[in-house]
């Protein structure tokens, strides 16, 4: 079943891009034979690679901005969606707040859908995130619209100096890149709009545009596709303004290409959440169909949307000098109204999503580590430490798993549970090589000081995890040598193995426990499991050795045999062993106070 939705999902996203493709050519067909008729005039090459090359540094801009703002302020982001227990409305509110701050919704919804994936968000909540981000995104649209251009390369220089005299990812090394980007962005704008400039008294271009105008659809598709293909809502509304303030086109026709763009940004959700969860999905679907709706109600009153947007904007709208206020304007009071139209039908609209996409009737399938440590969370590292975090306790828990299998090895003094204790062992050995290798490619995108920090002592859990996986294998063997050996444990000796084994068990159910709840008052509980267990090896080692003495003296008729004695000690400390790790991990999670 899976197999064939995938293999469904497939035509169509290869459909959508035939569609794109296609749609795509006849535009620049368009535009090509309008320049091709303008040769004489206009010199084709500058003004196409200007515009490209303009396009180009736009989204550059936005990526360094978006990418050194999440490095800077990204965990923080991270904790405040964790967080997030309130209703819609203030989970709209952080929608904002954190697409505003690092200017990219895009990473938001991706950050989203991690958190969804691990259940750390209903969806109830998620949605009122997205219909945030979808606000918060317009920021970047209200700074293009400043006439702050002259300040580009100022930027660029002030923003290159820091980040060359500042040290490998420090705080000051961020913020100069994101002053890089800010004066990138902004030049690239500068650049399409020289660019354009030959073309203002086409008419033939003028012509071009203004059937976007004239059908309205054809300009939200038009808007669409172009986002779908550059995969910015941002470099879409930039490249609109950059159109309006060189006079190519109205007010009315640069409404269309904007709300195609709030169709265009969704395709991005759903590619993210293809692979991960239930309801990461109906968060990406949600996300499509409410500015799907949006566009069509906006669609239906446009001209009174757009006298709206002219009544509470100061200027003439086909103004070149007011028209990108106008298109900004436009684009933040289409998404505060959509906003506010659809938080009243949020639950409807989940329980929607939720009838399109059923839970699935089939027992659950396991979750595997290659299941959380997906490509798509590497575009945000908080999500990717996010999702490492998840993988490592679910790697915990298989080792708490192996630990009751030998539990259960040790209680029917068999060796028939061996090759399911080899199983497990491998199972943790191939998933620290995997979380390793994701780690590392987390780090290779260059994360925060403080990020990097987080990483590095996962890495470290990730091997005490891997070591409790080797203790456990150990002590099977040791299990399987007594057994081979033809000798036992005395009575007395099995209780005491049993009773610290126990112990130990209980420990990494308070532990797993804590760490899922990040609960402190469980920590101290396992923390104080782990002192009891410290006094019980001495305890227990002890005994063991007062019991093989009293029988060799003849005190005691409880026969105890040399190999059961040692064997006996070694699972013993392995048992303590094990201990010592599970604590590393608490501590590695910043559980345990220093």
């Amino acid at each position: 079943m899976m197999a064939l939705n995938l293999a469904v999902l497939r035509k169509k996203l290869i459909g959508l891009s035939v569609l794109v493709a296609a749609f795509c050519v006849l535009w620049l067909t368009g535009i090509g034979a309008g320049l091709w008729r303008l040769r004489s005039t206009v010199d084709p090459v500058p003004l196409v690679f200007g515009v490209l090359g303009g396009l180009g540094l736009f989204i550059f801009g936005i990526q360094i901005m978006s990418d050194s703002l999440q490095k800077a302020a990204g965990a923080r982001l991270r904790h405040i969606l964790e967080m997030l227990t309130g209703g819609p409305i203030r989970g709209v509110l952080v929608g904002v707040g954190v697409t505003a701050i690092i200017q990219s919704s895009s990473a938001t919804t991706v950050m989203l859908v991690g958190f969804v994936n691990a259940g750390l968000l209903s969806l109830v909540q998620a949605i009122g995130v997205v219909l945030g981000a979808n606000i918060g995104t317009t920021v970047t649209a209200q700074l293009v619209a400043f006439k702050i251009s002259k300040f580009a390369l100022p930027a660029i220089a002030v923003g290159m100096a820091i980040t060359m005299a500042s040290r490998q990812r420090s705080r000051w090394r961020l913020w100069g890149q994101v002053m890089l980007g800010f004066g990138v962005l902004f030049y690239g704008l500068t650049t399409m709009v020289t660019a354009l400039k030959p073309l203002q008294g086409s008419e033939q271009f003028k012509e071009f545009f203004i059937q976007f105008g004239a059908t309205p659809l054809l300009g939200v598709i038009a808007g669409a596709m172009l986002t779908a293909v550059v995969q910015s809502s941002s470099a879409t509304v930039g490249l609109v303004i950059a159109l309006g303030t060189t006079g190519l086109i109205d007010f009315r026709t640069a409404l269309p290409l904007m709300l195609g763009d709030n169709i265009g940004t969704t395709i991005t959700a759903l590619l993210s959440s293809i692979g991960t969860s239930r309801m990461a999905k109906r968060t990406a679907l949600a996300h499509c169909f409410f500015n799907v709706l949006g566009v069509v109600w906006a669609l239906s009153i446009l001209p009174y949307f757009a006298k709206l947007v002219d009544f509470i904007t100061a200027g003439d709208a086909n103004s070149p000098a007011f028209i990108a206020r106008h298109i900004a304007n436009a684009h933040t009071m289409f998404n505060v109204l959509n906003t506010i139209i659809v938080l009243p039908f949020i639950k409807q609209l989940a329980r929607l999503v939720t009838w399109i996409l059923p839970d699935k009737t089939a027992a659950p399938r396991r979750t595997k580590v290659g299941d959380l440590l997906q490509e798509q969370f590497l575009k945000s590292p908080p999500v990717a430490i996010a999702q490492v975090k998840k993988a490592i306790l679910h790697m915990l828990e298989r080792a708490s798993e192996m630990l009751g299998l030998v539990r259960k090895m040790l209680l029917q003094e068999s060796t028939g549970l061996m090759p399911d204790v080899l199983k497990y062992e491998d199972e943790l050995d191939r998933h620290q090589a995997e979380i390793t290798e994701y780690i590392s490619r987390v780090m290779h995108k260059g994360v925060s000081i403080d990020d990097s920090e987080v990483l590095t002592k996962m890495l470290h859990a990730v091997n005490d995890v891997e070591n409790i996986g080797d203790e456990l294998e150990n002590t099977a063997v040791l299990l399987e040598r007594l057994g081979t050996l033809g000798q036992s444990f005395s009575r007395p000796a099995k209780e005491d193995i049993i009773e610290m084994t126990d112990t130990v068990l209980a420990m990494a159910a308070d532990s797993l426990n804590a760490l899922k709840l990040e609960s402190k008052q469980l920590t101290v509980a396992a923390i104080e499991k782990e002192i009891k267990i410290d006094k019980m090896k001495r305890l227990l080692r002890k005994r063991n050795r007062d019991r093989y003495v009293a029988f060799k003296r003849g005190e005691s008729k409880t026969e105890e045999k040399l190999w059961g004695q040692v064997i006996s000690n070694d699972i013993i400390s392995n048992m303590e062993k094990i201990a010592d790790h599970i604590v590393n991990v608490l501590e590695a999670f910043g559980l345990v106070d220093e």
